[in-house]
């Protein structure tokens, strides 16, 4: 007896060496002959009929990208920890937005936005749709564009306030967004200056 393993069913040496499973399966008739029990597969010592060359490359290259995969869930993990340590109160990390970064997609993201952003978000497509129109032109501003979200709501709520009622109501809007006052008479001086240039 030459000493090589065979299926104990059908007398076949075609077995498969799954490390993924932790099983040497034989290729004939598919039953399962043995357990692996080693961690890292002993390629060195396996004859070429126990596991081919591309056997072996298959499986290190999943053990490569499983390693990987950890790797980038762990830095995602590391990263959103660590924003989520220094932002102040009433603030939330982005997690959308992280993603975009980490993935590439977005160079340049806000990763910290106000607990409301979302709530806001939402409200857009309900009772504040009338304010589309506005963050759209907002948008396109290279000015008022570089707000961060609820500045840019509060500028589009300032701009429908003036349209309709020609005075801003900014205790309203302080109120609605969370903002303070000081805040909100700086938006609206921005946007006072920038409705007279485009007049003029």
């Amino acid at each position: 007896m030459d000493g090589s393993l065979r299926c104990p069913f059908c007398g076949s040496e075609n077995l498969i060496w799954d490390f993924a499973t932790g099983a040497i399966i034989c290729a004939s008739c598919g039953s399962v002959i043995d357990v692996i029990y080693e961690a890292e597969p002993p390629y060195h010592r396996l004859s070429y009929k126990k596991a081919s060359v591309a056997e072996a490359v298959l499986y290190r290259e999943k053990t490569r990208l499983s390693k990987q995969r950890l790797s980038l869930i762990s830095m995602r993990t590391a990263m959103y920890t660590k924003i989520a340590r220094r932002i102040r109160k009433n603030r939330v990390v982005n997690e959308r937005a992280l993603l975009a970064m980490l993935s590439g997609s977005q160079r340049r993201v806000r990763l910290i936005e106000h607990r409301i952003d979302e709530l806001l978000r939402q409200r857009l497509n309900g009772d504040l749709a009338y304010l589309k129109r506005y963050l759209d032109i907002i948008d396109n501003d290279p000015v008022l564009s570089s707000r961060t979200f609820r500045g840019k709501v509060a500028l589009a709520m300032m701009i429908h306030q003036l349209a309709t009622r020609g005075s801003v109501d900014l205790k309203c809007i302080a109120k609605e967004l969370e903002m303070s006052l000081t805040h909100l008479k700086r938006l609206e001086k921005l946007v006072l200056r920038r409705l007279r240039r485009l007049r003029v």
